[in-house]
């Protein structure tokens, strides 16, 4: 099973990548609209499937937890719009099948640690 921090990094990446951003980009003090509308997608993603406060969420990008409740409130409504469900969708599916990887992998890496132990 993946950590919470595991999780974030993944949904980070995957987010960033659908958008074609480099995550210092979102880390920026900036208020750009198109830095903005990718940490809210973050912010959403972080909200749904990691068990982070919304102050450990702000703070992956320096700033508070009322940031990240409105980011994904807004994120939330903007799915019901102009096809946006449909991209979170996407999104949602490249975050699980990295989650599932991870996760086998993990239990793989697990299973030869207690062979090798119960071997030695």
């Amino acid at each position: 099973m993946l950590t919470d921090i595991e999780k974030a990094r993944i949904i980070k990446r995957a987010v960033c990548e659908h958008y074609g951003m480099d995550m210092s980009q979102l880390c920026t003090r900036s208020h750009k609209r198109e830095y903005a509308d990718v940490r809210n997608v973050i912010y959403y993603f972080l909200r749904t499937k990691t068990g982070l406060s919304l102050r450990e969420m702000g703070g992956y990008f320096d700033r508070d937890h009322a940031t990240a409740y409105h980011g994904h409130r807004n994120t939330e409504n903007l799915m019901r719009y102009n096809g946006f469900g449909k991209t979170i969708e996407a999104i949602d599916r490249a975050i699980e099948r990295e989650i599932d990887g991870m996760s086998t992998e993990w239990v793989n890496h697990i299973g030869t640690m207690i062979t090798n132990y119960e071997t030695a």
